[in-house]
């Protein structure tokens, strides 16, 4: 088990904690991200740049990258490369083409897959 460490917001975090990594979200894709998260997994969502994807993922361990489809196609490889390494779900959201309720459905649907695949044991039924 990780330590926790001070978060750049001077909050303590714990490096094992759930999470969800949005790299470069525009605002509603950020509410739309934050509202899925917490919905399936009561989850923060730590927002970065492009730049910055690698250091944060490495940092959070996140269940799920969250990014546009253009972000992705910068270099799908790499991309790719970095969720299994960290263990996460790459969830690709469509350039500008949802509402922030369609983009909010979407994301519950994607981040419960990808928060079963990291937890399986969360999402069992108890059989007596």
């Amino acid at each position: 088990m990780s330590a926790p460490f001070v978060s750049e917001d001077d909050t303590l975090v714990n490096a094992d904690a759930e999470c969800v990594v949005l790299v470069a979200g525009d605002a509603p894709a950020l509410a739309a991200c934050r509202s899925a998260a917490i919905k399936v997994a009561s989850a923060p969502v730590e927002e970065c740049e492009m730049k910055d994807v690698a250091t944060h993922c490495a940092k959070f361990h996140p269940f799920a990258i969250v990014l546009d489809n253009s972000i992705y196609e910068f270099d799908p490889a790499e991309f790719d490369s970095l969720a299994r390494d960290v263990g996460a779900q790459l969830v690709r959201i469509p350039t500008g083409e949802l509402s922030g309720f369609e983009l909010e459905l979407m994301l519950i649907a994607a981040l419960n897959e990808a928060h079963r695949h990291r937890y399986p044991s969360a999402h069992q039924s108890k059989k007596r």
